[in-house]
């Protein structure tokens, strides 16, 4: 089904404007986490970029790629201002849309998907992560390789944070 071009351009407004707010959020660094009025601005922007994106998602004018990526960037954006009734939002939109399979060949991506913006917003309290990481398998090999690649993602914005993972991953 074509989309009309409204709902393109809506899509790709979505698309790239998440894709500028990641960058502003990776430029803020710290500050994002300390300037309550910015991490309030972008909190309002995500949550908007999210309505819009949602509102196509009803419609049925997307594609599983595409959804994937722009589930990604929620949750990452999510993490950054760090934001639980964000998180938890796209995480039900996520599973609503099926975006969310154990069995898929890429069930590790999405995971990681999940698991690093959630560690940014929890902690990395030693009982969460490691419910977290049982939530998405019960297979220890597959819980280490998500471990390792969430630490692999990680480890671009904090390096505090991935100390400590390190150091439960040893437990």
């Amino acid at each position: 089904m074509k989309a009309p071009i409204s709902s393109l351009r809506s899509r790709h407004i979505v698309v790239f404007g998440l894709a500028i707010l990641e960058e502003i959020a990776q430029a803020a660094g710290p500050t994002l986490l300390l300037d309550l009025a910015l991490r309030g601005r972008v909190r309002e922007t995500i949550r908007s970029f999210y309505d819009s994106w949602s509102e196509l998602l009803r419609r049925g004018l997307h594609s599983t790629l595409i959804s994937c990526a722009v589930t990604g960037s929620l949750f990452r954006l999510a993490g950054a201002i760090p934001d639980m009734k964000l998180y938890a939002a796209f995480l039900e939109s996520s599973k609503t849309l099926e975006l969310w399979d154990d069995n898929s060949p890429d069930a590790v991506v999405t995971a990681v998907i999940h698991l690093a913006p959630l560690v940014h917003i929890i902690g990395c309290e030693a009982e969460s992560v490691v419910e977290a990481l049982d939530s998405f398998s019960t297979d220890a090999q597959l819980r280490n390789v998500v471990l390792s690649t969430a630490v692999k993602e990680l480890i671009r914005r904090d390096v505090d944070l991935i100390h400590t993972i390190l150091l439960l991953a040893g437990k």
